[in-house]
Order: structure tokens, then C-alpha cells, then sequence
């Protein structure tokens, strides 16, 4: 269970730190594509995560982009 756990963080971490980098908005597929290698299921559950704790912001069904306060966490300049 344990390894679980930290599969579960490194994936919301690694769109995190690819949400504030980005230089456009991000979408799903994107996700799915560039960052996680994995089912929509699972990219949109990441997003929904950081978006209940206000890492991310839902622009649309499938657009979303890094909040302020994310960039500001991780040393993004905005």
C-alpha cells in the first residue's frame, strides 16, 4: 500500500512541476500524453486533486492551468 502512495504523489507532483512550467494551457490528452503515459481516468483525477486544493485551476471540461499560489510554491515566476 505504501508504494501506492507515493506512485499516487509523484504523478500529481509531475503535473504539478509540468503545470507551472507550462507556456500554455494544459489539457487532458496533454497530460495523458506528455507527462503521465496513462489513462484520461487517471490524468483527470490528478487534476481534480490539485484543483480541490487550489494548485490548479479548471479553465474548461478539458483546459487547465497552474494558480498563482502553485507557482508562487514551487519558484515559478509568473
Amino acid at each position: 500500500m505504501k508504494s501506492n502512495s507515493i506512485s499516487v504523489f509523484e504523478r500529481r507532483f509531475d503535473v504539478l512541476l509540468y503545470a507551472v512550467r507550462a507556456t500554455e494551457v494544459l489539457t487532458v490528452a496533454g497530460i495523458c500524453e506528455c507527462v503521465l503515459d496513462c489513462s484520461r481516468a487517471t490524468a483527470m483525477n490528478c487534476l481534480s486533486d490539485l484543483v480541490s486544493i487550489g494548485l490548479m485551476e479548471k479553465l474548461s471540461i478539458t483546459t487547465y492551468q497552474a494558480t498563482d499560489m502553485a507557482k508562487e510554491l514551487m519558484g515559478v515566476k509568473s
